[in-house]
């Protein structure tokens, strides 16, 4: 009778730890799975973002100073910054969070001198996650 009641506590022992450690296993892959999804959603986030600045500079015919003010961001003549919450949520001037986003905009030269371009990059914990390059028509008329 002992040796019964022996194995029915050993087998119960085996099931409940066979049981802590699928548990242990699934909670580590919710959490992997917790932090692609972040991931994600922040090049999602940033990559909107990013086309969007590209889209406003691209219909102020390049006038950075005018795009900044299109888009309540920092700028000058040559470079628009804007910060953004990990939700996507575009921060005050001047202001950052905790896991945001950046993007910033930098006026490049191009070999025509009609064509202005642009290069936009987003940038997440100091990497850039997203870029891309934007050009216009210049106006020339006088």
């Amino acid at each position: 009778m002992k040796n019964k009641a022996f194995l029915s506590i050993t087998e119960q022992l085996l099931m409940i730890l066979f049981f802590a450690l699928a548990a242990a296993l699934a909670l580590k892959g919710f959490s992997l799975a917790e932090n692609l999804t972040r991931q994600r959603q922040i090049k999602e986030f940033s990559t909107f973002a990013v086309e969007n600045t590209a889209e406003t500079i691209k219909s102020c015919s390049g006038d950075f100073r005018y795009a900044a003010q299109q888009l309540s961001a920092e700028g000058d003549e040559d470079t628009l910054v804007l910060s953004f919450s990990p939700h996507g949520t575009k921060l005050p001037k001047n202001t950052t969070e905790e896991n945001g986003f950046t993007v910033v905009a930098e006026k490049t030269k191009h070999e025509n001198p009609y064509i202005g371009s642009a290069h936009i990059s987003s940038i997440y914990q100091g990497t850039v996650i997203f870029e891309l390059d934007v050009y216009w028509q210049e106006d020339f008329r006088q």
